[in-house]
């Protein structure tokens, strides 16, 4: 009988000694399983920023290509304008519309301290209205297409709400601000060529659209 005890007590502590073993190896492979999770994630989310940051470079770019040659006075290429608009679409979804870049183009705020100017550029067919925090705020523009005929700019004194709109080829706006301090808000009915462009970047997550980053890509230096 005694004997029979150690067996039985033998085999007992080989079930427990076993089942130790089980239950280590099975939190050592949850272990290594959630860390190989993890790494994925974290390559994942490397290469989205990789992505998202080589985007808005090209997009930058693109967007700098349009700025040049919105700033010509003659010999506009349109074709290559409308090239670079339907590269800059394509750029704008990242992995099948799970990342979207939105450009705002509708309405841009800029700040303009005193003796500071901006410039831009509205393309033809386009308007913009232009409120400012001022009624001291100068505006100069140049219609691009009688350029030849006037070789002028006009100067009109906006207040609280200018309208502006441009005929042929680019129309050139100049803002200065000739008192104080003035926040200017440009409203478009479409795209204009300013010096930064206010960008958002959006993350699909279930049916939730989550900001991701946000912020200015700068077009001209």
């Amino acid at each position: 009988m005694q004997k029979i005890s150690k067996k039985a007590s033998i085999l007992i502590y080989s079930i427990i000694l076993s089942l130790m073993l089980w239950f280590i190896f099975i939190s050592i492979s949850n272990q290594i399983n959630i860390n190989i999770k993890q790494n994925i994630e974290i390559e994942k989310n490397i290469d989205k920023k990789n992505k998202i940051d080589e985007n808005l470079k090209k997009m930058t770019d693109l967007l700098s290509e349009i700025d040049l040659e919105a700033q010509k006075a003659f010999w506009v290429d349109y074709d290559k304008i409308a090239k670079n608009f339907l590269e800059i679409d394509s750029l704008k979804n990242i992995y099948d519309k799970d990342i979207e870049i939105e450009l705002e183009t509708k309405n841009e705020l800029f700040e303009l301290k005193n003796g500071k100017e901006i410039i831009f550029y509205i393309p033809p067919g386009s308007s913009v209205i232009i409120n400012s925090t001022w009624e001291y705020l100068k505006y100069d523009a140049e219609n691009m297409a009688t350029w030849i005929f006037k070789n002028k700019a006009q100067n009109i004194e906006i207040w609280n709400d200018g309208i502006i709109s441009a005929e042929w080829f680019f129309k050139k706006i100049i803002l200065k601000n000739s008192w104080w301090y003035s926040k200017i808000n440009i409203i478009a009915n479409s795209y204009i060529s300013s010096p930064k462009k206010y960008f958002q970047v959006f993350e699909k997550f279930w049916k939730k659209r989550l900001l991701r980053q946000s912020w200015f890509l700068q077009i001209r230096k």
